[in-house]
């Protein structure tokens, strides 16, 4: 059936479009697939993360923004949480509630000029952030030392604090700045460039199990 002209369009005529299966996935990301819980496989699929039941066949979606490029996510250890990065003029992570499907919230790498302290011990164990007993004091464990300015166009990777507090997100070349963030309050609280050597790079960044 044909629709009527524009002019003639009312609030019956218009007729609402969801998707309700997608096709194909992301496999060239170290961390492209990931559990959401036993019955349920979370994948990249162009701007959505698609949420897949192998049981029913039916699929959810975690939409990205329609002008940016997904690059990476990661699952908390409640899995309660999903975070979406997004490479774009500056890199964004958005935090979903995989209960609701809504945004919690949304971090952005920081402007231009925009300082941030980096703690000299943040990398220990192979990019690994951590405090080594607890991550209650965390913030009081990465002391000032140094200014990084990070300024990534797009993280690699993201890994969330077996608490679910922290975040690490993993920039790409040619910063490479690995940023740790107390995600709920939107805070930055430290960054160190994670590659020293030029042609290095870094793939994938995680948290030791048990540390935090």
């Amino acid at each position: 059936m044909a629709l009527p002209p524009p002019a003639k369009l009312n609030a019956h005529s218009l007729a609402c479009c969801s998707c309700r299966h997608v096709f194909g996935a992301l496999g060239a990301r170290p961390q492209g697939l990931a559990y959401v819980d036993e019955g349920c496989l979370a994948y990249i699929c162009g701007h959505t993360v698609v949420l897949y039941s192998p049981e029913s066949k039916a699929q959810r979606f975690l939409a990205g923004s329609p002008e940016a490029r997904i690059t990476a996510f990661a699952i908390c250890s409640s899995r309660r949480l999903l975070a979406l990065a997004e490479r774009g003029e500056r890199a964004t992570v958005t935090i979903f509630d995989l209960q609701t499907l809504k945004r919690r919230k949304i971090l952005t790498a920081p402007a231009d000029g925009a300082k941030v302290c980096c703690a000299m011990g943040a990398a220990r164990g192979a990019g690994m952030m951590r405090h080594p007993d607890t991550c209650a004091t965390a913030q009081q464990y990465y002391k000032p030392t140094i200014n990084h300015t990070p300024n990534p166009q797009e993280f690699v990777s993201l890994a969330f604090s077996g608490d679910g507090r922290f975040l690490a997100a993993q920039g790409g070349a040619p910063d490479w700045s690995l940023s740790l963030w107390v995600w709920e309050k939107s805070k930055l609280v430290a960054s160190v460039r994670s590659v020293a050597q030029q042609g290095h790079s870094a793939v994938q960044c995680l948290f030791q199990p048990g540390g935090c």
